[in-house]
């Protein structure tokens, strides 16, 4: 377990000792890399591994978890409401809404090209640091509908600017748009501003 608090930046000779209310979120979360690194995995699952972190902590625990993946060969599935975030940490990313994917592919295609408006709102509002930026999308209207009793057909329906009297009828299947990009929308164009 030393090599392991050692590997995410701890001393194991300076915390060993310690209860754990005296650790910050930062250090928590490292002890919790520490310990999932001593199984050996293959896969790593992050849920929301800096929701609750200063972004100056957020930093240093993302570049842990690149470099834990890297030096140890392995696969994170990361899981995230902070779209900033994913962007920084992953290589495919899947979005999705009241338990259904919606849009799937490579970042820079997904960033690049939303095509699903669920995941073009999301992207609309990750703050943007450029005060001459162009004004974001719409706000999304409504609320969200429980996941208990989903809509009928689309589950975004009630809250999409796209949707038609088909998205209450049948769900949308995931369709192929190109370079390994897929979207569930009846409706949305091939990328772009839905």
């Amino acid at each position: 377990m030393d090599a392991a608090l050692a590997e995410v930046g701890l001393d194991p000779s300076a915390v060993g000792g310690r209860r754990p209310h005296e650790f910050s979120g930062g250090q928590c979360q490292r002890i919790a890399i520490a310990r999932a690194l001593v199984l050996e995995p293959e896969l790593l699952i992050c849920d929301e591994p800096v929701a609750s972190l200063d972004v100056s902590v957020q930093a240093q625990v993302i570049n842990l978890l690149r470099d834990v993946r890297a030096a140890h060969g392995l696969s994170m599935l990361f899981i995230s409401h902070d779209l900033g975030v994913v962007h920084n940490v992953s290589d495919r990313v899947a979005v999705m809404y009241l338990g259904r994917i919606v849009e799937i592919g490579e970042v820079g295609a997904v960033y690049g090209s939303p095509a699903h408006p669920y995941t073009r709102a999301l992207l609309d509002a990750v703050p943007v640091p450029d005060p001459d930026a162009p004004p974001p999308g719409p706000p999304l209207r409504g609320e969200v509908p429980s996941p208990l009793s989903p809509p009928s057909g689309c589950r975004f329906r009630t809250r999409c600017p796209l949707a038609r009297p088909l998205c209450a009828e049948r769900a949308p299947e995931l369709r192929d748009i190109g370079d390994d990009h897929q979207v569930a929308c009846h409706f949305s164009p091939e990328g772009g501003r839905p």
